[in-house]
C-alpha cells in the first residue's frame, strides 16, 4: 500500500491541482494526506473527484492558512478516529491483504 503525504501550499489554483494530479498518477497512492490546502470542505470534495478518490475527510482552512484532507480509495478500510484543525488520526487496513490495521496520524502546524 502506498500512502502519500504532501504539503500542497494551497490548491486554489489549477497549477497546484495539476501538479498534485500528476504526482498521484505517478505514485498511485491508495491514501493521500494533504496539508495546507487553503480550501473549504466543498472545494476539497471537487478535488477528490478530480484526483479519482472515493472518500475524503476535509478540514476547512481558517482564512488563507491551514486546511487538511485525507483521501482514500474504496479498497482501503479506513476509520477516522479523531481530527482537529491540526491533525487527522485514522486506522488503516488494505483490504487486499490480511495484514492487521495500522494507525496513521497526519499533523500540520
Amino acid at each position: 500500500m502506498i500512502l502519500l503525504s504532501w504539503n500542497s501550499r494551497g490548491l486554489g489554483n489549477q497549477r497546484g491541482v495539476r501538479s498534485l494530479s500528476d504526482l498521484v498518477r505517478e505514485e498511485g497512492p491508495k491514501v493521500l494526506f494533504l496539508q495546507e490546502t487553503r480550501l473549504q470542505v466543498k472545494e476539497m470534495e471537487k478535488i477528490k473527484y478530480k484526483l479519482g478518490y472515493d472518500n475524503c475527510l476535509a478540514v476547512s482552512s481558517e482564512g488563507r492558512s491551514g486546511g487538511l484532507a485525507l483521501l482514500w480509495r474504496n479498497d482501503v478500510n479506513l476509520d477516522i478516529k479523531h481530527y482537529s484543525k491540526n491533525h487527522i488520526h485514522a486506522s488503516i487496513q488494505d483490504s487486499s491483504t490480511d495484514y492487521a490495521p495500522w494507525y496513521f496520524t497526519g499533523v500540520y502546524g
